[in-house]
This record gives structure tokens, sequence and C-alpha cells, in this order.
């Protein structure tokens, strides 16, 4: 394919969690005996079914309180605005893949950043603007990360582990300020987090920029070093597949590292249930060593530590602990998820353990359509509010044959995903149809025109306008 043929390529991924993953609104909600009530939810249930007058604002209020009485309170997760469905948004996915540029370009630049105890954050931030580029010549601007939505979420706990600066005993923390110990306590010092669980699916897309006067660009604008991870892009812009195979090996490369660094800091100490924690760990380890470079395991959302968030790219192991009077700083905590299995015992997970994977344009096209479909057909606690119920206006049916070139109007009903009706006689078939070379978004109920683009086939179609 010619680079210049198309402004943007595709890259269909499914996403299966391997630990929950939290991504916090900044909201909070409150548990009660394990069911999550979120405040506005409730509110609006109770003005619904109370007059709005003193009294009725007291019954209100008296009801509030008989809920969240001996509640606890829970950090949200990010949903999305259109179906209230949990998400991993496209910026956390972003957020990843900037992190992994950066560490390649230190890692084949050879450029050593001068401070290291990471307080020079101007330093760092010129550092990161050599290595991808300033806002107008930067790499990132050519990756355009999508939304990746989920059926349901749970209420996770969480607690820190690690040790104190000093000779004191690392171990669970179960106290504010001071305690660190072997015993594992479940009810002090913990918090509850929303979180989406592990073995959850979801699949969904990234775009990026294929026009090579685009990408010659970020070149000329690097001021220094060498270039030879750009180059490795260049060679595969018009192969989605090689392209993010390139990326992927880079990223399993570094997680091989990042893995075995972890293994040895929570070797370092002797606490309950740390044996469970070693097995995520080497099992994670056991998966990265059989890709081969058509997935990934990568880290998202909160809890996850500095090493992961930053690309780990100042440090070459993360022991020791203890806090010198100069120099580098040791991050000698972390954060574990658990649960009540129901059987008296608790599960532990690291979270934030994500694996990617290639779809072909072909698989990943029907498998993210499917996936949408089952998500807007099925009724779960997380309502999703269908098209027919929402939309001031269905789009106008289609008569006649369906031909290469022909217009219809359609509404959107997810990304990339549209509602056509189609007349038969004196009856309404409704279809879906995937939007082809569309690189925006459309709200869901937006009314457009399409275009087909083969012969008695609708499966795929054109953008051609938007018309509400």
């Amino acid at each position: 394919m010619n680079p210049l043929a198309s402004k943007n390529q595709r890259q269909y991924l499914k996403i299966t969690l391997l630990a929950p993953v939290h991504i916090g609104n900044g909201q909070e909600a409150f548990v009660k005996e394990g069911e999550l009530l979120r405040f506005e939810q409730l509110v609006e249930e109770l003005l619904a079914n109370v007059p709005l007058s003193a009294e009725g604002l007291s019954a209100i209020k008296r009801k509030i309180q008989s809920l969240i009485v001996g509640s606890e309170k829970a950090a949200l997760h990010v949903r999305s605005q259109l179906y209230d469905l949990p998400m991993v948004p496209g910026s956390s996915l972003k957020g990843w893949l900037r992190t992994l540029m950066v560490r390649r370009a230190i890692e084949t630049t050879g450029i050593k950043p001068k401070c290291e105890d990471g307080k020079d954050k101007k330093y760092e931030d010129k550092l990161i603007t050599k290595l991808i580029g300033n806002f107008e010549n930067s790499l990132m601007r050519h990756f355009h990360c999508y939304d990746f939505l989920f059926k349901s979420s749970e209420v996770w706990r969480s607690k820190v582990v690690g040790a104190p600066v000093g000779n004191g005993q690392g171990g669970w923390k179960n106290k504010l300020r001071g305690e660190y110990g072997r015993k594992f306590d479940p009810k002090s010092f913990f918090q509850l987090k929303e979180a989406l669980p592990p073995k959850a699916i979801s699949y969904g897309y990234i775009d990026y920029e294929v026009r090579r006067a685009l990408w010659e660009k970020v070149k000329k604008g690097f001021t220094w070093g060498n270039y030879s991870f750009i180059h490795s892009l260049l060679e595969h812009l018009s192969n989605p597949m090689e392209l993010w195979k390139t990326i992927f090996q880079w990223n399993t490369k570094f997680m091989e590292k990042y893995v075995e660094k972890e293994l040895e800091f929570f070797n370092y100490f002797d606490f309950d249930h740390r044996e469970k924690v070693l097995k995520q760990l080497k099992e994670l380890k056991q998966k990265l060593k059989e890709s081969d470079g058509t997935f990934t395991i990568i880290r998202l959302g909160w809890g996850i530590g500095f090493h992961a968030v930053t690309g780990d790219w100042r440090y070459d192991k993360h022991l020791p602990l203890n806090k010198p009077k100069k120099g580098r700083i040791w991050y000698k905590t972390r954060r574990i998820f658990f649960k009540n299995t129901g059987s008296g015992g608790y599960c532990f997970y690291l979270p934030g353990f994500v694996r990617l994977e290639l779809l072909t344009s072909k698989e990943g096209e029907k498998a993210f359509k499917e996936y949408v479909e089952g998500l807007l057909e099925t009724s779960t606690e997380n309502k999703v509010v269908s098209s027919s119920e929402k939309s001031s206006r269905e789009p106008k049916p289609y008569r006649g044959k369906i031909k290469r070139g022909k217009r219809c109007e359609a509404k959107v009903i997810a990304d990339s995903l549209v509602l056509i009706r189609l007349q038969e006689g004196n009856a309404i078939k409704e279809v879906t149809a995937t939007l082809k070379d569309y690189g925006g978004q459309l709200p869901k109920d937006t009314l457009i025109e399409v275009e087909f683009i083969e012969d008695n086939k609708c499966e795929r179609v054109r953008f051609r306008s938007k018309l509400s």
C-alpha cells in the first residue's frame, strides 16, 4: 500500500485484563454490604419519588443517612458519558505509548539525565521535548487512541506493602503512620477502589498518521542524538501489523526487565501472602517470554507505582530501599489489590497489568463490531441507553438496491458504528455498519449521510456529511 494513499491507518487491539485496573475520575461513591451506591444516582432516584417540600427534603436526608451510615467510601472508575459503562480511556493508552517512546529514545540516543533525585522537573521536561519533539512536531500527535469499553466493574480493597526508611521491618502497612509488619490485616488501613476485574476483555483500536512527510517533520524536529527508533517506525508506516509488532517488541523487552526488578523487590521481604504476589510476577515473566510480537503486557491505572508510570529509565534496579541523605530517591512501597474469595481466603494482585493483542483488520473489525453491539443489546447493572430511546429522529429508510456510490441516512450508535434502516416492501429492517476511513469521533445519536462502498453489501460505509 502507498503510504500517501490514506491519511490514517487503523490497528485493532484486544485487551485482556490480567489484574484489577482502576483509572479514577476524582469522584466517590459509598459501599454498603458489597453494593456500590453512586451518590448522584441515589439523589436522582429519591427526587423522582419524593415531593420537593420541606418534609420531602427531610425524608431524602434521612434516607441518605440511613444508607451511608456504616458504609465506606470508594473512588469511582472512569465511565463513558454515552453509555455509563466503565472503560480504559484512550488517554491512558496514549500515556503508555508516550512513556515507551521516551524510554526507547533514551536507549537509542544514549542520553542520560543529569539529575538523579527526580527534583529537576524543568530539566526532565526539556529532555522529553528533545526526545519526542515539541508540540508542533511531536511524535505523539500522529497517534489517536480510542476508549475501550467494559461490561462491568467491581469493588476492590487496596493496601500498601513495602519497607519504612531505616532499619525497620518491612511488610504490610496497617496504620496511617509508621507501622509495617508481616501480618496481613484486611480491616486496617486500606482504600476502596472501583476496578475493572481480572480476565475482563474488550476491543478497540489506535489510529495513526501514515503520511511520510509528517513523519519526516518529526525526525527533523529532533535536535540531537541517534534517531534509529524513528527510522524503525518509518520503515513500517504502510504496514500496521509490522509497525505495532516493532512497538510491542520494544515494550516486551522493557517489561521483562521491569518484572525481574519487581521480583527482586518482593523477594526482599517476608510478609503474609507474599507467595501469591511472587506467583503473579512469575506468571507475567513467563507470558512475556512467550511473546512473538503479536502481543505484549503493559501496566495502566492507579497504584502501579513510579517505576511503571515513568518507564523506569532512571533505575537499573529497585533496591536498595533506604533513602540516602543525598542523591537518588528509592521508591520503597507498592500497592496490592485484594478481595475476599468467599471461602475465608483472599486473592491478591499487583494492579494494572493488561495484555494487548494485535488483530488483523478483518478479524478486528468483526470482533469490535460484535462486541459493541453486544454491549448495546445486553441489559446490565450499568444500563446502556439504546439509540431508539434517546434520538429525537430516526434515519430515513433507504429504498432500492444497495449500489456502490449510493447514499442514505444513518445514525451513530457507537464509535465508528452506525444504524441504517432498509425499506423492504412494507417492512423496515435495521442493520449496523462500520464507518470506513473516518478518523474523528461522532457523538452518539448523530444523524449523518453515508455512502455504500460495495454492491449488495452494507457492512461497511463511507462517511459523507453530518445532518444533525
